[in-house]
């Protein structure tokens, strides 16, 4: 009778024989190590194909067109350059690296892998080996474990023997490092062999200058700084914004350039491209060679540029022989240490240009223009015929400056102009009736906010002598603070400038201030906003003199002499005119002058005595004609006394004057 046994748990272990797994590791391993150097091969390459490429079209370029690209393209533009290439050396990577190198490789991809590689020996054992390790996979296929028992067993054995290496393309990977060593070895020696054959160079004079080449290319390129290429000459502008921009009035004077060129200098990472003027406080023992004495310069000499030091040495009469001497040597090994490759990224001596130019270009203008030689290595010359804003760099042998900017702008204008004046009090009010003139000495009469016209090149206004006169202006563009914003000069060749104080509120306002103005005043406002442009405005202010009445009066019926008026005591004048003043008549007073008039008084009196002689003969008549004569004697004498000036009396006074005459019956000469 058949029976039926249960099928008994295996007490073999679940999972691929670790012989056949083991294969499969170690071939796991060698892809990665593989993928892993053919991505670093890859790398290389392409930083080495980056490097050469870009050493050839930047150091290159320059050195056959002398155009420095940092100093043509702004920072950004060479960031987003910089930042492509580094995309691409990260796709790159990835792609040729990373997605390889942590891809998971599972035990069945790996089996084909060596059954298609070594097919006459694994033929497909293997891969059933790995697939249906487990015995509870076959029992639920119903497969014979024996026979799948055999099977694993006979695939260990088979793949233990199996070359792994022959699964990879080596010759692929020596490929990759022949180019990586071609593109870095290779062409460095090349490049050595050419400098050192063509400059007759040493070695090690070729390796100082190419590592000096490889590291200004790193700092341009990979850290984006601005470091320039080494010239022969290096210039820098004196006196000019560092903004790189100069403002200037459209009807400005042309500017003038002033450039310096220097002979020595030093490495400098603050300074805008990598170098500046080399100082005597710079001269350090490992950077000449030899000690420093401090003495051999005088000690205000300490802070000035190794270049003016020189010139200075040959122009100074008072330096003795020995500092003299020892100068020349410091600067004789200067240049010793200066030609040598090691120092060439520290120190320079530099050529001294013979001819400077300057070439600008504006929207529709483009011009060259040579700067003129002056003394102290210096040049300069003044760009005229600007109509429009430029861009300008100067260049002397292969060395130009960076790009910089003239732009004209319209000055500074007024806007608005106004003035309070405060003027003498006479001309408005009276003298106080128990008062005098001199209660009104003094005072003032305010008149504020009066416009002046801007209209035209002059604004000329009128003003009574004396006047107190208070200038406010607005400009249209802000001003720099006082004292710098506003000034005041002579209208004339020279431009002298007058001691006038001037008061700003803020930027755009000030005002200017003249006491008792009593002489015409013809000056200039000159006002520099915060651009350094220059705005002017032409200013006269004139005094209006308070001219004498102007008196138009006739003396009626009384006949004139040669000796003027004669009158009787007992006569009336009459008196009929005009009389005009410019600014009214407070009163009007009569102004008499008795003239001495012996001879005229002494026929008088002859004839009053001769009139009375003739005359009935009667006491009174006798005694009146006694009293003319003393009379006549008494205003003759007086009148004959020249330490007595004329006397002058209101209107009124002298009416009660005359009466008085009049009843003493004393005659009179007006």
């Amino acid at each position: 009778m058949a029976t039926v046994t249960s099928p008994r748990a295996s007490s073999e272990p679940h999972g691929p024989d670790p012989r056949v797994l083991h294969p499969l590791q170690r071939l796991r391993s060698t892809i990665r190590s593989y993928v892993a150097a053919e991505g670093l091969a890859v790398l290389a390459l392409y930083v080495a194909l980056w490097f050469w490429i870009g050493l050839v079209i930047d150091y290159g370029f320059f050195k056959a067109f002398a155009v420095d690209w940092v100093q043509e393209l702004p920072w950004e533009v060479r960031a987003v350059l910089f930042s492509g290439l580094l995309a691409g050396l990260v796709a790159l990577v990835a792609v040729k690296v990373l997605f390889r190198l942590f891809r998971e490789f599972r035990d069945s991809a790996l089996a084909l892998v060596l059954e298609r590689r070594f097919p006459d020996v694994l033929g497909d054992r293997l891969i059933t080996a790995v697939e249906l390790a487990d015995p509870r996979l076959a029992e639920r296929y119903n497969f014979s474990q024996a026979m799948i028992q055999k099977t694993i067993r006979d695939a260990a054995e088979r793949v233990e023997g199996l070359p792994l290496d022959g699964v990879f393309d080596w010759r692929r990977l020596r490929r990759a490092g022949l180019a990586v060593a071609a593109l870095t070895l290779g062409l460095y020696l090349v490049v050595g062999l050419a400098y050192c054959a063509w400059y007759q160079a040493t070695v090690a004079d070729f390796f100082f200058r190419f590592s000096n080449v490889t590291t200004i290319w790193l700092e341009r390129n990979v850290l984006l700084a601005n470091t320039l290429w080494p010239r022969q000459a290096y210039l820098e502008l004196v006196g000019f914004p560092e903004s790189g921009e100069l403002r200037i009035g459209r009807d400005a004077p042309p500017p003038t350039l002033r450039v310096r060129a220097l002979k020595w200098v030093v490495a400098d990472a603050a300074a805008p491209e990598g170098w500046r003027a080399l100082r005597w406080s710079d001269l350090t023992p490992d950077l000449v060679g030899l000690p420093i004495n401090p003495e051999a310069v005088p000690r205000e000499w300490h802070d000035w540029p190794l270049d003016q030091i020189e010139q200075q040495r040959d122009q100074d009469q008072t330096l003795d022989a020995d500092r003299k001497l020892a100068i020349l040597d410091l600067l004789t090994h200067l240049e010793e240490r200066a030609a040598s490759p090691r120092l060439a990224r520290k120190l320079r001596r530099l050529t001294i240009p013979d001819i400077v130019e300057v070439s600008y270009r504006g929207e529709t203008t483009r011009s060259e223009q040579t700067l003129q030689k002056r003394a102290g290595h210096e040049y300069s010359g003044a760009l005229s015929d600007l109509k429009e804003s430029v861009r300008f760099t100067v260049r002397g042998e292969d060395y130009y400056t960076a790009a910089r900017r003239i732009t004209l702008v319209p000055p500074p204008s007024l806007v608005e102009l106004s003035r309070d004046e405060y003027q003498p009090a006479y001309i408005y009010h009276r003298v106080p009736r128990e008062g005098g003139p001199q209660d009104l000495k003094g005072r003032k009469q305010e008149r504020m906010n009066i416009p002046v016209s801007l209209n035209g090149t002059t604004s000329l206004f009128d003003v009574p002598a004396g006047t107190d006169v208070m200038l406010h202006a607005r400009t249209d563009k802000p001003l720099l603070p006082a004292p710098h914003g506003v000034r005041l000069l002579t209208n004339d060749a020279a431009a002298q400038v007058l001691p006038v104080p001037v008061t700003q509120d803020d930027e755009h306002t000030f005002q200017v201030r003249f006491p008792a103005v009593t002489a015409p005043l013809d000056f200039v406002l000159e006002f520099i906003d915060t651009d350094q442009v220059i705005g002017r405005r032409h200013v006269v202010i004139k005094p209006i003199e308070d001219t004498p009445p102007d008196v138009d009066a006739l003396i009626e019926v009384v006949r004139k002499t040669q000796q003027g008026y004669l009158v009787s005591v007992s006569a009336r004048i009459p008196l009929s005119g005009k009389i005009r003043d410019d600014h009214g008549l407070d009163g009007i007073e009569y102004h008499y002058t008795l003239t001495p008039l012996e001879a005229q008084a002494g026929l008088g009196i002859a004839a009053v005595t001769s009139g009375l002689r003739f005359s009935p003969i009667e006491p009174a008549a006798d005694l009146l004609a006694r009293t003319y004569a003393i009379l006549i004697g008494r205003l003759v004498r007086a009148l004959g006394d020249d330490t007595k000036a004329p006397e002058r009396l209101p209107l009124d006074t002298f009416a009660r004057r005359l009466r008085e005459k009049e009843r003493d019956q004393v005659p009179l000469a007006v």
